[in-house]
C-alpha cells in the first residue's frame, strides 16, 4: 500500500515538474523589427512598390491565438519623395504562436496607410486577410507573413483608372520574447 501512495506521490511530483517546465517555456510576448513591403499590381501594368522597415509587437493568448500590431515606414521604390506610413492589426488563428517550435497561422486584420509628398497627403484604409510561418526559438521569432488588402480605399482615392487592382504586403521580422 506504501508503494502505491509513494508511486502516485512520484506520478503527481512529476506531472507538477513537467507543467511548471512547460509554463516556464511560455513566452506569450514579442517586440522586434523588420523588413516591409507594400505592391500594387493590376493586369496591364507594371507594379508600383514600396519598401522599408517595421517595427512589430505581438501578444499570444494561447497557443492558437494571438494578435500583432505592426508599424511601418516605407518609401516610393522608384520616386523616394512619396513615403508610405502606417499601422496593420492583426488577429492570428493558427498553431505555435505561444511555445518553442514553427509557427503557421493565418491572420484578419484591419490597416491605415497614409502616403505623403511634400505638402500632398492621402490615407487609405481597410480589412486584409494573411497568412504566415515562422519559428520561435527560446529568445528570438522569425517571422514572414504576406497580407492581402482591400484595395477598395486605394482604387477610389489614388488608383481611380485601374478596376482590377491588387494590393499586397509582407513582413520579415525577427522579435525579441518574453
Amino acid at each position: 500500500m506504501q508503494v502505491r501512495h509513494a508511486a502516485s506521490a512520484a506520478l503527481l511530483l512529476c506531472a507538477t515538474m513537467i507543467s511548471g517546465a512547460a509554463l516556464a517555456l511560455e513566452k506569450p510576448f514579442s517586440l522586434g523589427a523588420g523588413f516591409y513591403g507594400t505592391s500594387f499590381t493590376a493586369e496591364g501594368y507594371e507594379s508600383y512598390d514600396f519598401s522599408g522597415l517595421a517595427l512589430t509587437g505581438s501578444a499570444a493568448v494561447s497557443n492558437n491565438l494571438g494578435m500583432r500590431i505592426n508599424y511601418f515606414l516605407l518609401e516610393d521604390d522608384t520616386l523616394p519623395v512619396v513615403e508610405s506610413e502606417g499601422v496593420d492589426i492583426q488577429l492570428l488563428l493558427g498553431t505555435g504562436l505561444l511555445y518553442e517550435g514553427f509557427r503557421i497561422y493565418g491572420s484578419l486584420g484591419f490597416f491605415r496607410d497614409d502616403w505623403s509628398m511634400g505638402e500632398y497627403s492621402e490615407s487609405f484604409g481597410g480589412g486584409q486577410l494573411g497568412f504566415g510561418l515562422g519559428y520561435n526559438w527560446p529568445a528570438v521569432t522569425l517571422d514572414f507573413s504576406v497580407n492581402l488588402r482591400q484595395a477598395r480605399d486605394y482604387r477610389q482615392q489614388a488608383f481611380t483608372t485601374i478596376p482590377d487592382l491588387s494590393v499586397g504586403s509582407s513582413m520579415l521580422s525577427l522579435a525579441l520574447r518574453f
